[in-house]
């Protein structure tokens, strides 16, 4: 038997490398586990003591842990600041808020993978195994190594002996190493878990001292300050542009009514102050003219003053066109400035929007470039209204330059053109009138054939409405009317439902009938089971199996004609009952054949057997004896040779 003491060397070598691994699982995975885990828990045990309350110096709850101390200093730089007013109090507080869970930086895998090792300890175990499969193959190896096949017994047993004692030890290295395995396995799980329990506390702990939320609050509220920012924006600037473009026009318009009855009034008195004297000049110089001459003389005034009054009618036309060209074009500047600053709100509005939507990736940038181009749309906004005014007062400045030049040359030229410009101003003044009195009669035609397209959709509605109350009518006459189609189909199922109930019952009659027939088949089949299981007495019971069918085939054919006789079975129960009496008899036939058959197989099984049985015995007793001869043979020759071999001894001797 061997021991412990007398191993064999490769023993030690396989146990040596289980030492070595199981030495640094003990030194590298095991202690430093257990420091791990005082750590862990000492940690946990100091913020629980904080209740919920974090304190100003819980770094120090932090220093000399390891990797938990640069961890805390990751995490503090997460934390933000945030200061509220007291409602009750009305001082400000202090309050940190996490940007992100501790679970996001207090991860297993930093705190207690990599310082224990554990990717490289959690496959130990199949190291532990990969030895032992190794040491059992090697044991087997020597002991198969070292067994000889030879004709000597000793030797036979020598070898036998030495390869059980190599499976032994094969199998002994094969089971120390699968239970240090089962250890370690069992051990190295244990403290992982129960590590990784300690870290999840401490994020749990972390988690609830300090409140989250803090950067979906601040981008909630930019988003809402943004949009508030974008629409007060706009709603201002609306607000503002129409009071100034409102306040332009007027004040324009106003000028312009002033400057046109300035102008009236000083065309008015230039001409009255300057063609009133040279015009009675005239008249008294012409009073003595002889009366020969008034002819020619009136001609030639007629001529003079018509040529005048057509230079007038040109010069003041011109001027005039002038002037409400320059006011329709000012007018229209107005109105494109109007609807450019309209779209300019809304651009700012929708880049706003879009601004609201990038928010959250670049906020500072979004702050920047929204100041920026609140500052150049100001500073665009100043100088257009500084071009504004400066276009305006351009324009009133040439008005004023040209009226006072027309001014000039009409106190030079302007004759007795007092009524036919009176004339003029009062036909552009009808005219005037006439254009806005047909404007508003084209505004009122305009609404009315609004009003009428809104009567006409307004009809039209009315008359959808109806024909939708009339299709709603016809389906609650179709629906009452199909309720009641319903209704009569129920109650023609019902009527049917009993007579199938009554036929039903008729039929269940006839199918416990049919069960005593299944019955009696039944226990037929169970009577050829057990005449089949019985091969010893089939052949002689076989009669008496005949008969027995055949009385069953008599009972059934007796319930078939009584069947007949009653008046509720169908014609389809008899004729599967006739159906089931005929297949009653195929069956008998193929019994008959099947147990025929079943005898010629068991008669030629039985001679099979007996002749394999008498083959194998005499060729077992011919080994035997061929054997026996060749043992006595070998004994004989080992007898003869010790013989020879004591002779020569003797003979020596």
């Amino acid at each position: 038997m061997p021991t412990l003491a007398n191993l064999p060397h490769h023993i030690y070598v396989f146990a040596a490398i289980l030492g070595v691994l199981l030495f640094a699982f003990l030194f590298f995975f095991f202690l430093p586990s257990l420091l791990l885990s005082r750590r862990l828990s000492a940690t946990a045990r100091k913020l629980e003591a904080l209740k919920g309350k974090p304190g100003a110096d819980m770094g120090r709850i932090f220093d000399k842990t390891g990797v938990l101390e640069h961890l805390w200093q990751e995490y503090t730089d997460t934390l933000h600041k945030q200061t509220e007013t007291d409602a009750l109090t009305g001082q400000p507080v202090t309050r940190m808020r996490s940007t992100m869970p501790a679970g996001a930086i207090f991860r297993p895998e930093i705190v207690v993978d990599i310082p224990l090792r554990a990717d490289f300890f959690k496959h130990l175990p199949g190291l532990f195994t990969g030895v032992g499969i190794i040491g059992t193959f090697y044991g087997l190896l020597i002991g198969l190594q070292a067994f000889e096949v030879s004709e000597n017994a000793i030797v036979v047993r020598n070898s036998l002996n030495k390869l059980l004692h190599g499976v032994w030890e094969a199998f002994l290295v094969s089971a120390a190493a699968i239970t240090l395995a089962m250890i370690v396995t069992f051990i190295e799980k244990l403290l992982v878990a129960r590590l990784n329990a300690e870290v999840e506390k401490i994020v749990q702990l972390l988690d609830a001292l300090f409140e989250g939320g803090a950067g979906e609050e601040y981008l909630a509220r930019l988003v809402k300050a943004s949009e508030s920012s974008s629409n007060q924006t706009a709603t201002l600037l609306k607000g503002e542009l129409k009071q100034m473009l409102a306040e332009l026009s007027a004040q324009q318009i106003a000028a312009a009514n002033a400057a046109s009855s300035t102008l009236g009034d000083r065309i008015v008195g230039s001409i009255e102050a300057g063609l009133k004297e040279p015009l009675n000049k005239i008249a008294e110089s012409f009073k003595g003219v002889r009366n020969d001459q008034e002819a020619a003389v009136q001609s030639l005034l007629t001529n003079v003053l018509q040529g005048f009054s057509q230079q007038m009618k040109d010069l003041f036309g011109n001027q005039i066109a002038g002037i409400n060209g320059l006011q329709q074009e000012t007018i229209q500047a107005l109105q494109a400035a109007v609807v450019t600053l309209e779209q300019m709100a809304s651009n700012v509005e929708a880049s706003g929007l879009r601004s609201t939507s990038s928010m959250a990736d670049q906020l500072a940038e979004a702050m920047a470039a929204a100041e920026s181009r609140q500052r150049i749309m100001n500073d665009k906004m100043t100088e257009f209204i500084d071009q504004l005014r400066l276009v305006v007062s351009n324009s009133q400045g040439e008005t004023q330059a040209k009226l006072q030049g027309t001014l000039d040359d009409l106190s030079e030229r302007m004759g007795q053109v007092i009524d036919s410009l009176s004339a003029q101003v009062r036909s552009a003044t009808d005219a005037s009138m006439k254009y806005h009195d047909e404007l508003a009669i084209k505004s009122q035609n305009v609404v009315g054939q609004f009003g009428g397209h809104v009567e006409a959709v307004v009809d039209s509605v009315n008359r959808a409405a109806t024909e939708m109350r009339a299709a709603v009518e016809a389906m609650r006459r179709t629906t009452g009317e199909a309720l009641s189609k319903m209704n009569n189909g129920a109650d023609t199922l019902y009527l049917a439902a009993k007579d199938f109930a009554a036929a039903g019952q008729g039929v269940t009659a006839t199918l416990d009938k049919s069960s005593q027939v299944a019955n009696q088949l039944s226990q037929a089949a169970g009577s050829v089971s057990a005449a089949s299981k019985g091969l010893s007495g089939m052949l002689a019971d076989h009669q008496s199996v005949r008969d027995s069918i055949a009385g069953m085939v008599g009972s059934m054919q007796a319930i078939v004609e009584q069947a007949r006789r009653e008046a509720s079975m169908s014609s389809d129960v008899i004729t599967r009952i006739e159906g089931a009496a005929a297949k009653l008899v195929e069956a008998q036939k193929e019994a008959d054949s099947y147990l025929s058959r079943v005898s010629e197989v068991l008669g030629e099984a039985h001679q099979s057997f007996s002749d394999g049985m008498t083959k194998a015995v005499g060729e077992a007793n011919r080994d035997f004896h061929q054997a026996l001869s060749d043992s006595v043979k070998l004994l004989r020759e080992g007898i003869q040779e010790l013989e020879d071999t004591l002779g020569t001894a003797a003979g020596h001797a």
